[in-house]
Order: structure tokens, then sequence, then C-alpha cells
């Protein structure tokens, strides 16, 4: 049933629903949450992290059951490689849990694929999967890719470019980048802008962003969890008890260092 699928791609996670029962669980729904049929009873399995879920029952939220049962699933934690260690990735994503997208509706790589599916006449590199697992989808309106979670715009795309360092040059305070390169991969995509490239004009802004935003004189360094926002010094976070961004309760900080 499974020979000759890619069960990467949600078309063909869908193939393998030839026998579900169709007035069970929408197949569909589950496809698009990773599932793939695993052709007995109800058992369905994810094609990331290999979990296996069954006992479906109508009405079901599908990606929350998937999420809380595999919480470290990479199809929901957006960690698309082995970049960070670990012990980084796991502190990262408690660093920045992503939780206020712009573009939530291509929020999932398989979605920000589908964008280019038909409209994509640019051969690469990069690769239509490397620009999505940089957060990248295409936007049908003038053919940029946007970033999902900061709305960042690339307009230059017939170039050969690296997704994750344009990301970072562009939109250095992406908690999606950040999540998924970390600190020390934007400082130093951001040293690596020459003198006869143009600087991007958001790293100016991001130049501001590293001021605290109590004192405005020190660098901050502080991230917030659960927020997630760099947005203090070490002095002044010791008086805090919200983020001065968000008014959110802080529960634990870390300290950053730059490379």
């Amino acid at each position: 049933l499974l020979e000759g699928l890619d069960l990467y791609s949600e078309k063909d996670r869908l193939k393998s629903f030839l026998n579900w029962h169709e007035n069970a669980l929408d197949k569909k729904a589950l496809a698009r949450s990773g599932f793939f049929y695993l052709g007995n009873r109800d058992r369905t399995q994810c094609f990331n992290c290999m979990g296996v879920l069954k006992n479906w029952r109508p009405g079901d939220d599908i990606n929350t059951i998937h999420s809380e049962s595999f919480p470290t699933c990479r199809y929901w934690t957006f960690d698309f490689d082995d970049y960070l260690t670990e012990s980084d990735r796991n502190l990262f994503r408690e660093m920045f849990p992503c939780i206020d997208p712009k573009r939530p509706s291509m929020k999932f790589y398989e979605d920000r694929i589908s964008s280019f599916e038909g409209k994509w006449t640019h051969s690469g590199p990069p690769t239509i999967s490397d620009i999505a697992k940089a957060g990248f989808f295409l936007f049908d309106v003038d053919a940029s890719v946007r970033c999902w979670y900061c709305d960042v715009v690339v307009s230059d795309v017939s170039r050969q470019w690296s997704p994750w360092e344009e990301h970072a040059k562009q939109y250095p305070s992406c908690h999606f980048l950040l999540r998924n390169r970390g600190h020390n991969f934007v400082e130093a995509a951001l040293s690596s802008v020459t003198d006869n490239e143009p600087e991007p004009a958001l790293s100016y802004e991001y130049q501001d962003e590293k001021r605290c935003k109590v004192c405005l004189d020190r660098d901050a360094e502080m991230v917030f969890i659960p927020c997630g926002h760099l947005s203090t010094c070490l002095i002044c976070t010791q008086s805090l008890r919200q983020c001065p961004v968000c008014r959110m309760k802080i529960n634990r900080s870390y300290r950053t260092f730059p490379s």
C-alpha cells in the first residue's frame, strides 16, 4: 500500500488512505497533519516522528492531538535540520515558541511547498524545499517570497541566494529564524555584508532592537520565557516581572552572548 509513495508529500500520504472508512475522520485533514494510513483499522503514523495514533473519533482536533501526543515532532516544532545541537534546539524551542505569526496559513512546510507548485520558474539553487524550510512561501501578487512568521519579503529571487542567510540579513529578529539558526548564525550573516554590498534596510532596525528597552543605553541580552523577546540588559532585568514589549509575565530569563 505504501510502496512507491513519497510520505513527505501530502498528496502521497493521502493516497495511502485508499481503504479508509469514509464515515471516519477526514482523511485529508489527517494527511495534512502529517499522517499516512497503515492499512488496518484506523491506525495512522506520522511521516516525521513515526508516532502512531489510532482510535480516532469524529470531531477530534487532529493537530492538537498530534502535537500533544508527540510534542518533539519536527512537523510541529519547525525544526528542519540538525544545524543546532540538541541542547540549543531545545533551548531555542522554548525561547522562540512562534506564537504570533503574520501569515498563519503558511505555518506548515507542506503549505509553503504547495504555494510554489505550477508557478515557480527558477531552477535554483536554492531549491523550493530550501526556500520553504527557511520559512518562505511564494506570494502570488508580485512573485516574491515571504516569511510565514515575520512577513519579510525577498523580491530578487532570480539570482543564486541562501534562504537562511537572506532571512537573517533582511529580518534578523524573526523568531522562526532564531528558533532554527540561533543568534550566532544571525550575527555571522550580518557581519558578512561587505562594503560593496548594500546594507539591508532592516539591519539598522536590528541595531535599535539590540538596545535595552528600559535604559535605552546598554545592549539587550536577556531573553524572556515564555514570550521569547530579547529586550533588556542584565541590570534592568533584575527589577522586571513582566516583559516590557508584550507585558507577559516572565517565568524565566536566559542571558545571551554575542559571537
